[in-house]
């Protein structure tokens, strides 16, 4: 229309795509978002990590089995019904042009060739289609039938009905009989000395380390150390591609609760009155979440340093500041962890694991620049300025 090129709409051709392939998507999504809340291993970071690897699989999946012009007339019935939409422009896409192979590109792409165009006349639906998606609303309805079962009403431990207690025959006691509270114990608060004041800092950041580091399971300390082992005994580029990425995944969840803390456990009050809270408090948390980046990937900057990879290990460094403060920045801006869950998440596949030069904070790649190291660098002192005007605003409410 913009073009003036069609002014008719057919909102039949533009609207069903969304009755058949969108809404039985989000169905199952919702769907699984009621499992995950109703079950309390995946209520949370774990959670969080199982659906992104099972959404990236199901994607990788359809995208494999993209179908030849061939076998378009039969499109797979993938979840989110991209099969179904392809396989019709395909069909169209080789009557237009018979020397087609069936290749296509979702995305940005680069044109070998001048541009050429053919009509497409929308999506053919037959009732084995519409019934190949009518089937994804039933999973959808199987899964909420399920979460039905884990469901506890919000109670976060189910309790067990008590034995009725026969209370007959008891009588309760005389008001004359009943004690005298006793009068509160007097405290006697020990002030700080000058000798414990100049260890005030060291003895925060060990706190918040303390926070961070509160709840993990004896198994992640094994995998931790056993990952700083490989990645200092392994080959230093498998060490970098492979062993780096692995170690600074594990501390998710420890990164995701900077700047979160205060807002989910309803302490704003209490941490904000204390004395210099954006000056001291908030740098060492942030110090924290660093330490966690720089001992889970110890291993690997030993082995950069054995090898005399400076520019990596600059990188290293880099990556060490850039993902707590990247945590801690949307932390204190959201309140929620799962904002930094995604976004690091998604960042982490696209740049260290597939190798996307201008998202690889880490220096994974083989073609790494020292400008891009700087960028980051800048990056991160940019999010930690954002972070600390993130805070304060909070301390002004």
């Amino acid at each position: 229309m913009i073009r003036a090129e069609v002014f008719r709409i057919d909102l039949w051709a533009l609207l069903s795509p969304f009755v058949f392939c969108v809404l039985p998507s989000m169905a199952v999504i919702a769907a699984l978002a009621v499992l995950f809340e109703t079950i309390p291993w995946l209520r949370g970071t774990f959670g969080n990590v199982v659906y992104f690897v099972l959404w990236l699989v199901l994607l990788i999946v359809c995208a494999a089995n993209m179908p030849s012009p061939q076998q378009a007339g039969e499109p797979a019935n993938d979840l989110w019904g991209i099969q179904v939409v392809l396989s019709s422009m395909i069909v169209d896409t080789a009557a237009a042009f018979p020397d087609y192979q069936g290749s296509v590109a979702i995305g940005a792409a680069t044109l070998s060739a001048p541009l050429q165009t053919f009509t497409w006349n929308g999506i053919h639906w037959t009732a084995e289609i519409v019934f190949g998606r009518v089937l994804w609303l039933s999973m959808a309805l199987g899964i909420v039938l399920l979460a039905a079962l884990f469901f506890r009403r919000f109670d976060p431990a189910p309790q067990k009905p008590k034995p009725a207690q026969d209370t007959e025959g008891t009588e309760s006691p005389p008001l004359e009989s009943a004690q005298p509270a006793q009068a509160p114990v007097p405290v006697h608060l020990t002030p700080l000395t000058s000798g414990r004041r100049a260890f005030y800092p060291v003895r925060i950041l060990l706190a918040e380390l303390r926070l961070l580091l509160k709840g993990i399971r004896w198994w992640w300390f094994i995998v931790f150390a056993g990952l700083n082992v490989a990645g200092l005994l392994s080959p230093t580029e498998p060490a970098r591609q492979y062993l780096l990425p692995a170690a600074w995944i594990l501390p998710l969840a420890l990164w995701s609760a900077l700047g979160t803390r205060e807002k989910r456990h309803n302490t704003g009050q209490l941490v904000f009155s204390a004395p210099h809270p954006l000056s001291r408090q908030l740098p060492l948390a942030w110090l924290a979440g660093v330490a966690v980046a720089l001992v889970a990937g110890a291993g690997v900057a030993a082995n950069l340093v054995l090898a005399g990879d400076w520019l990596y290990l600059l990188a290293w460094g880099t990556g060490a500041l850039f993902i707590p403060t990247l945590a801690l920045a949307l932390g204190v801006w959201s309140g929620s962890r799962k904002l930094f869950e995604v976004v690091y998440m998604l960042w982490w596949y696209a740049g260290p694991i597939n190798r996307v030069e201008s998202l690889n904070f880490m220096g994974t790649g083989s073609n790494l620049q020292l400008s891009r190291v700087l960028v980051y660098g800048l990056f991160t002192i940019l999010l930690f300025a954002l972070a600390v005007i993130g805070r304060k605003r909070q301390i002004k409410r």
